[in-house]
């Protein structure tokens, strides 16, 4: 009975920190927008991001896309003109009307070469119409430190998913998975119903039956799903029918 309000606890701290860091970096990116459509041709990313303390440990860089995907410039400098508009999101944002930030996560990326989390919005010339995509990249491995403190057992999970439910990062799973979207029947099911739940894994990933909380955010796309192994909660169930069995008796 501890395990379902400790995991509802988990889950609701993780998701309000996390939707304010994302929150935080989409802020940035309407902001870097407004001053990219004034002037297109002069705008230097490299100086506003630098001007404005815009990138930290979490934020790796910030990156410019043309209209047909490719890397116009990046925080770090003008850089290699690399082809990205294969990428979902870059898809997602050309293809829709809808002004949305755009959350996904790559395993392997061929301007970063290793897993990060691109946070995207659309970029829009004068007459309205698609001009590119202004990216926003996280590192996931910090994020997964914040993981580490949450302490749910050896068999504890933590994960952090977009609204398809692509894996953003990772505790207590395989880092492998960043960046996939992993079938999860019970979870897609339950966030049918409702925001909030719990439902039992089965070993789904890993194998390793847990009971699941998941949280979805109202104010980004993500996911928070924490969870605990069905042994260590049935071994903390037979400890306080053990305790209270010796204190009848001591009675």
């Amino acid at each position: 009975q501890a395990a379902v309000p400790r995991l509802a606890n988990v889950t609701l701290v993780y998701e309000q920190h996390l939707e304010t860091m994302f929150l935080n970096v989409d802020r940035s990116l309407l902001l870097l927008r407004l001053l990219y459509e004034k002037d297109p041709d002069s705008f230097d990313l490299k100086y506003w991001t630098d001007s404005a303390d815009l990138t930290s440990g979490t934020v790796i860089r910030f990156s410019i896309l043309d209209r047909d995907g490719y890397i116009r410039s990046t925080s770090g400098g003008t850089g290699q003109s690399t082809y990205l508009g294969d990428r979902d999101y870059f898809v997602a944002l050309r293809d829709s009307d809808q002004d949305v930030m755009r959350v996904t996560a790559v395993g392997n990326g061929r301007v970063i070469s290793a897993a990060s989390i691109k946070i995207a919005r659309r970029l829009r010339g004068r007459d309205g119409r698609f001009a590119g995509a202004l990216v926003g990249s996280l590192d996931p491995n910090d994020i997964v430190k914040f993981f580490s403190t949450a302490n749910l057992g050896t068999h504890g999970s933590l994960s952090l998913r977009n609204a398809d439910l692509t894996i953003l990062a990772a505790e207590g799973l395989s880092s492998t998975l960043v960046g996939t979207k992993l079938s999860a029947p019970p979870l897609e099911a339950g966030l049918k119903r409702g925001p909030i739940g719990f439902y039992w894994g089965g070993g789904i990933i890993d194998g390793i039956n847990r009971l699941v909380a998941y949280r979805k955010s109202q104010r980004a796309p993500l996911v928070m799903v924490a969870g605990m192994g069905e042994d260590e909660i049935l071994a903390a169930f037979r400890s306080e029918e053990h305790t209270s069995e010796l204190q009848s008796h001591h009675d």
